[in-house]
């Protein structure tokens, strides 16, 4: 039976229009997005470069250990909520899409509200057991709610094609957050109990912003007919058809909990917040390439889906092997800049008073020259990674990431040991080998020669197209989850 036409859902732009209109919007989008992308990058990478100035190098370290947790917490939701609604709300159109809006708005709701309540209750045993900065607990709690919702918000916008809603959502979440920032430091209130809490309201009010923008989507009026479809049975559906397509990704990113992105926590746990202070601190050195790295994990997947649906594997790959050289060249230029001048870098950013990156850490050039040739290792294997993904094989990925978490908690947990700071940025590089190894095995395994093989982008798990993630909140995980 052919396919039914149906009505461009509010937001998305009907599939009637012209080739070369939609190919108009779509560079329009595509500028949008970057210049969003840019923003993002910019207002958090100053807001980590104030804060390490002005805080005492634990408190900074303290911080970070929240943020990054809040950033890890998001990448949860986005595999279990707002990718799903990235992948099948286009597919959708008027009371459909409006129903899953509704139904995976309510998801993330209830996961954010799940997760507040339990850090609420981590946080009174802190107390209880007078943990140093245990009280940090309970402002996660409080800002955890409005940061998860804001990100689900912005990524709906994207979802619809809504790229200046977004932009304007990001603006403003992100510009009080900087304001925020630089008015607890300016009146002598910084702490990092002070510099969570100014996350979470700039997010609460950007929230609220995006609850009006999508107003038709999330209107009492929307939910209050979700009887009219068997709400209970609808519901069950949606999280069934979400869970068929994130399992794999928030399998993945749960590992990578434990694997590729623990190294920081490990150093944290041996030698307290001051070296997880210092090893973020290095690494925002290389994040100076972060906007280039985030403005093509926003546009490769869309790209490598048409070049599977057209070409099938075998062009698929040989896309691949051309757009990882196109890339790779140049970052890797930008990050040997960066490794030659790290000392120089550090002091214009972190200043000649207070936490000062070349004071503590002597041997500052080498720390920074390691995680410039992870960070470069991880880039350049992101367009085969996202090959891997539109062709399916969300499962390999997974399996890849258990195997960087043993190798993480092995070896890598010596490493730190042995050298800490320097030890961890060893292990990136070493982990960042072993994932790239294992890619191009997978990527041999699953290429058949003339297969003629379709995209299937609803069952890859590939989540990422037309979307602007929250940027430089923690190094790049080897194991393929975007910080």
């Amino acid at each position: 039976m052919p396919p039914t036409k149906r009505q461009a859902a509010p937001g998305l732009k009907p599939r009637t229009e012209s080739i070369s209109k939609t190919g108009s919007m779509s560079k329009k989008s595509a500028l949008v997005g970057l210049m969003d992308q840019g923003f993002v990058s910019a207002i958090n990478f100053l807001t980590i470069v104030v804060l390490a100035r002005y805080l005492p190098l634990a408190e900074f370290g303290a911080f970070m250990i929240v943020q990054t947790v809040l950033t890890l917490l998001t990448g949860l939701q986005n595999s279990a909520v707002t990718q799903p609604h990235n992948i099948l709300g286009p597919q959708r159109a008027g009371k459909e899409y409006t129903q899953l809006t509704a139904v995976l708005g309510t998801m993330q709701f209830a996961l954010s509200a799940f997760i507040a309540v339990i850090v609420a209750v981590l946080g009174s045993a802190l107390v209880i057991a007078r943990i140093d900065y245990a009280y940090l607990a309970f402002a996660l709690a409080a800002s955890v709610i409005p940061w998860m919702t804001q990100e689900f918000l912005r990524r709906v916008l994207y979802t619809q094609s809504d790229t200046v809603g977004a932009a304007l959502n990001d603006f403003v979440s992100y510009g009080l957050q900087l304001t925020g920032i630089v008015l607890i430091v300016a009146l002598d209130r910084a702490s990092a109990v002070n510099a969570i809490l100014m996350l979470g309201l700039s997010s609460l009010i950007a929230a609220m912003i995006g609850l009006w923008q999508l107003r038709e989507q999330l209107a009492l009026r929307v939910l209050r007919s979700l009887p009219e479809y068997r709400s209970l049975k609808s519901f069950v559906a949606t999280a069934h058809e979400t869970w068929r397509l994130s399992r794999w990704l928030m399998a993945q990113q749960v590992v990578t909990w434990f694997g590729s992105s623990s190294h920081g926590f490990v150093l944290a746990s041996f030698l307290g917040p001051a070296s997880f202070g210092l090893y973020r601190a290095a690494y925002q050195v290389v994040n100076v390439l972060n906007p280039i790295r985030q403005a093509v994990t926003n546009h490769l997947p869309s790209r490598a889906a048409r070049v599977f649906a057209a070409q099938g594997e075998r062009g698929l790959f040989a896309w691949t092997k051309r757009v990882t050289l196109l890339l790779a060249l140049p970052f890797a230029c930008g990050a040997v800049v960066i490794a030659l001048f790290a000392e120089p870098i550090a002091k214009l950013m972190y200043g000649s008073n207070g936490m000062t990156l070349p004071n503590a850490m002597q041997d500052v050039h080498v720390i920074v020259a390691l995680g410039a040739l992870a960070y470069t290792l991880n880039f350049a294997r992101t367009p085969l990674d996202f090959s891997l993904l539109v062709n399916g094989q969300g499962r390999a990925l997974f399996l890849r990431s258990l195997w960087l978490m043993g190798f993480v908690l092995t070896a890598g947990v010596l490493l730190i040991w042995q050298w800490g700071v320097r030890g961890a940025m060893i292990s990136e590089v070493a982990t960042a080998i072993l994932a790239g190894t294992l890619t191009v095995r997978m990527a041999k395994l699953h290429t058949h020669k003339g297969d003629g093989k379709t995209s299937s982008i609803s069952e890859s798990g590939n989540a990422n197209v037309g979307t602007v993630q929250r940027a430089n909140a923690a190094p790049l995980a080897a194991g393929g989850v975007s910080a």
